[in-house]
């Protein structure tokens, strides 16, 4: 099974980002491309398994070497990861004879996302709350991929993967001609759509939220990811996306993050501490964790703020869809010259991985390469495209 590094747990919520890739790829062997590694996966999972992210992953005995998930609650991002990923293999590769014979289970995980549509106004939710104070632990995880920071409830990261997995999975339904669950899910789509913006949109600064939490608060860190996901997916029309990449350009500039040879920080403001993951353990820093209440002595620092390879593309995808191809390269160059440095692999002199970076360059990762890294590189089919 695809994981989301080559030594780690098989992780549902990252499988989508192997399909984009795997789409694109060319040929792995004879007989053999990355989208067959794609369909093997995606059998796996439509066959039971289960991996981190989904409830009673690694919890039975013997299961040590794995990193259990323990919360009673999926992952907000699983369902739509794993849909987006059958529908694109079926579609990609014309694999209707696949799609007819496992259309029921790719409905029903179609069903279980929208489920996640408790009070019917087309976003999904999680059950977590994610009200500031209201932290993670180990026993209550944050709703997506960026697990040390307390996502929760309306999440805009997974809703924004909900409307791309509910486009998809109608173009799908249709192309085996079930058409009534396609407008079921292209409606299910423009209602999400509809939601989106007035959900997320921060108006004091111009960008998407992250998350509203239950109690109906914005958490807003100018989260590159959050806002270039949407845009690049389409979530917002094209006044609206240009508004808003010019605002968390304008915020990336503010802040002085220019180092774009090692990638993007996922959020351009600390994280309080009231809004990330408790982990109670010593060394919590170490994953972004701060003491004081503003976050600022752990900003830079892994998923608080930390440069990464991790999600980057989004970003860049963005700027390319809108044709502002100078401010994409601006970005992107420097990010294929470290690529090509080994900037995002290995290790540095002090033990830590160079996935995650501080903004002067220090080492603060574990994990090494991951997928989610090496996804950026499909941006470069996005420059060939717009020329020079």
């Amino acid at each position: 099974m695809l994981a989301n590094n080559a030594s780690s747990d098989p992780v549902p919520f990252t499988v989508y980002m192997n399909a984009l890739v795997a789409a694109a790829a060319p040929p792995l062997a004879p007989g053999l491309t990355a989208m067959d590694l794609v369909r093997m996966t995606v059998d796996r999972y439509l066959a039971g398994a289960k991996g981190y992210g989904q409830v009673g992953y690694a919890t039975v005995p013997g299961d040590a070497d794995l990193i259990a998930w323990k919360a009673p609650w999926n992952s907000l991002d699983t369902f739509p990861s794993l849909l987006i990923s059958a529908c694109m293999y079926a579609l990609e590769t014309h694999d209707l004879t696949w799609a007819k014979v496992h259309y029921a289970k790719i409905l029903e995980w179609a069903r279980l996302m929208m489920a996640g549509d408790t009070n019917g106004d087309g976003l999904i939710e999680h059950p977590h709350t994610g009200n500031s104070g209201d932290r993670a632990t180990a026993d209550k995880r944050p709703s997506n991929w960026w697990d040390t920071i307390n996502f929760g409830h309306d999440d805009a990261y997974s809703n924004a993967l909900a409307y791309k997995a509910c486009l998809l999975f109608s173009d799908l339904a249709k192309a085996v001609d079930h058409k009534e669950d396609a407008a079921i899910y292209a409606r299910k789509a423009a209602l999400l759509k509809s939601a989106y913006k007035k959900a997320f949109f921060n108006p004091a600064t111009g960008l998407l939220a992250g998350w509203r939490s239950k109690d109906g608060k914005l958490h807003d860190y100018a989260f590159t990811f959050v806002n270039g996901i949407a845009v690049a997916f389409g979530l917002l029309d094209k006044a609206d996306a240009n508004a808003v990449m010019d605002r968390l350009l304008a915020k990336m500039k503010a802040v002085g993050f220019t180092n774009f040879r090692l990638g993007l920080p996922g959020n351009l403001i600390a994280v309080r501490k009231e809004d990330y993951v408790f982990h109670n353990w010593a060394g919590a820093q170490s994953v972004g964790e701060p003491s004081k209440d503003d976050g600022s002595d752990a900003f830079q620092i892994y998923e608080n703020g930390g440069a990464t390879a991790c999600y980057a593309y989004f970003t860049i995808k963005a700027l390319y869809s809108l044709g502002r191809v100078e401010d994409a390269r601006r970005i992107y160059y420097p990010m294929l010259d470290g690529f090509a440095a080994g900037e995002f692999q290995g290790f540095c002199r002090d033990g830590k991985s160079k996935d995650w970076r501080d903004w002067s360059g220090g080492c603060h990762g574990y994990e090494g390469l991951l997928c989610d890294g090496y996804l950026t590189l499909l941006a470069v089919l996005d420059d060939i495209k717009a020329g020079k």
